[in-house]
């Protein structure tokens, strides 16, 4: 199995799991799943990546790529860009709860926490993006022997009000890699621009 795909896999159960732990809008409706990959409008020009599905900016490395096939393969997805070297890259799912961010976070680590081999949660921090509390969490976990000469992964995941919806931010890498980049990560996540006009 390809590397993408195994991570695709588990990050495709952990969108499932959380779509059904807040899976419920007001008034106990059930929520269904909005699958926008297909639908999805992403760009890079320069180092601004665009999103024109759910509406936002973010500032990236020059030389990263947008990711369609992650995109065009992941429920919920509305977007993704890679490094030019494999295994390090950023997902963007987007759910349209009437949920806080906090609550997201919580069901999504809950199902992280299921989905991910070896998922041991690194640190939690509060941070601000817009204007609003965004929560986040970075997590290691154990990738399968046929990916990256078994390295094991981390993940540092954002999740950010994004109009009336949640914007789930993941940033993977190797663990070797992802130390080197963690900055990295924080800086794009930190240029996050929400503007309806996109």
């Amino acid at each position: 199995m390809k590397p993408a795909r195994v991570l695709l896999s588990v990050i495709t159960s952990a969108s499932l799991l959380l779509i059904a732990a807040v899976g419920q809008r007001n008034e106990g409706q059930t929520l269904e799943d909005t699958q926008t990959a297909a639908g999805s409008s992403q760009v890079i020009q320069g180092t601004t990546y665009i999103n024109h599905t759910a509406h936002f900016t973010l500032t990236v490395p020059s030389d990263w790529h947008v990711n369609t096939d992650l995109v065009r393969t992941t429920p919920s997805a509305v977007g993704a860009v890679a490094a030019p070297r494999g295994g390090v890259g950023i997902l963007m799912q987007r759910w349209d709860y009437s949920v806080s961010p906090e609550a997201a976070k919580q069901a999504l680590e809950r199902a992280f926490s299921r989905g991910f081999p070896g998922y041991h949660k690194i640190s939690e921090t509060l941070m601000t993006i817009g204007g609003d509390r965004a929560p986040s969490f970075t997590f290691h976990y154990d990738r399968p022997p046929e990916t990256h000469a078994h390295l094991p992964g981390k993940m540092f995941v954002v999740l950010i009000q994004n109009g009336h919806g949640i914007l789930g931010v993941m940033c993977e890498a190797p663990e070797p890699s992802f130390d080197r980049l963690e900055s990295t990560f924080k800086q794009i996540v930190l240029s996050y621009h929400y503007s309806a006009s996109l």
